[in-house]
């Protein structure tokens, strides 16, 4: 009787880990470029951090991020700052994330941006690191940069 329990033990274990590795999804599997050690998330600097505040102008989901390769889609925004020619573009994260936040971010909302200021692909550009709301907090990345949403990987 012993020897039965272990193996329906076993075996429901088993059926557990393959029915959480489906249920992520198709959009879940995988880093798709957006992992812990990638080219994009090796560009975020916590010593270039900035602060930028204004209105969102336009979000948007995006399929290529300049100059890297094999990313998967990605949600961006244009907030456009207190000075009428300030435009800044803001690299939030991955789009299964961002999209599964509880914040969400839309245009006319009013942000405050805290992130990495960087270069990619000719351009300035701010890597999110959080983008406040009113009372609301999105919270992207720690303050190392390293993403929320690879967090599961090193547990």
């Amino acid at each position: 009787m012993k020897m039965f329990r272990v193996a329906a033990l076993a075996m429901f274990g088993v059926a557990l880990v393959f029915s959480t590795a489906f249920a992520a999804g198709p959009g879940m599997k995988g880093s798709c470029g957006w992992g812990m050690g990638t080219p994009y998330n090796r560009m975020y600097n916590p010593n270039s951090v900035v602060s930028f505040s204004g209105e969102v102008a336009k979000v948007e989901m995006v399929e290529n991020i300049k100059g890297m390769k094999g990313m998967g889609p990605g949600i961006h925004m244009m907030v456009k700052g207190d000075d009428p020619c300030s435009m800044a573009p803001i690299h939030l994260g991955p789009a299964w994330y961002i999209e599964n936040q509880d914040t969400e971010i839309n245009v006319g909302d009013k942000v405050t941006v805290t992130g990495s200021k960087v270069e990619m692909g000719g351009e300035d550009v701010i890597i999110a690191k959080e983008v406040k709301k009113g009372g609301e907090t999105l919270m992207l990345r720690d303050d190392a940069g390293n993403p929320y949403w690879a967090g599961w990987r090193r547990k």
